[in-house]
């Protein structure tokens, strides 16, 4: 839960939040912030598993190492089959292949 801090009647609140696109690619992230994230109500443990690749225990208090790399490995693997059907895609798209 984030935390709650009380503020006097009259008060200026700012707020900064996250929306753009991050830095780096989320499955490079450290577990342990991923967790973290999650321990603070930022991510749902769907976002952490798909977005992050980060697998959590079932009580969300610590990371499933094994089940991570799996997870990491199935996503780069999923990318892999995305990227070598793009020509074809775009052989459908357009009715030509750009050379590469």
């Amino acid at each position: 839960m984030p935390e709650r801090i009380p503020l006097p009647e009259g008060s200026l609140l700012v707020d900064y939040v996250a929306g753009g696109g991050g830095f780096g690619d989320p499955i490079d992230r450290d577990p342990r912030a991923v967790l973290q994230d999650f321990g603070r109500g930022w991510v749902s443990r769907e976002t952490a598993e798909r977005i992050y690749g980060v697998v959590l225990s079932g009580d969300g208090k610590a990371i499933d190492g094994t089940a991570t790399e799996r997870r990491r490995q199935e996503i780069r693997e999923s990318r892999k089959q995305r990227l070598e059907l793009l020509p074809h895609y775009e052989k459908v798209l357009t009715g030509r292949t750009s050379a590469r």
